[in-house]
């Protein structure tokens, strides 16, 4: 006897409806809230009522690639917050990065110099500096 690995997929008018909804839930969460890109939500509406009038299409595939969709969807949001979660680092900007790659293998950074320490904010030179330590030494 032979077992199905696979789950009939349902058309009915009410899961159809459930599964469009879902997509458009995941599409705001992502998307629309995040970043006011309605581009998403505008192609998934039109798609659904693309295919909502043609009775000639085959409603399981477009059922199947619905769900495959909302899967996707889903997936995409639990590895951002698997990443947000687990690598902290990706936030980062470069600088921060830099700092925290060499803080692992026991170094610091420069620190950076403020605009007084610079030529341009009258500071000195590092030769400068040096020959004005030789100089206090012959003294």
């Amino acid at each position: 006897m032979a077992t199905r690995l696979v789950e009939p997929i349902h058309t009915s008018k009410q899961v159809i409806l459930s599964t469009f909804r879902s997509i458009l839930r995941q599409i705001n969460k992502q998307y629309t809230i995040r970043n006011d890109n309605t581009h998403w939500k505008q192609g998934a509406i039109s798609e659904y009522r693309k295919h909502q009038t043609n009775a000639r299409a085959p409603v399981h595939l477009l059922q199947l690639n619905a769900v495959d969709f909302l899967a996707f969807l889903e997936a995409k949001r639990e590895h951002k917050r698997l990443v947000d979660e687990y690598w902290p680092a990706s936030q980062l900007t470069e600088a921060e990065k830099l700092g925290r790659t060499a803080g692992m293998v026991g170094l610091s950074m420069p620190r950076a110099l403020k605009h007084e320490e610079t030529k341009a904010g009258g500071g000195q030179t590092w030769s400068e500096i040096q020959k004005e330590h030789r100089e206090q030494q012959t003294q």
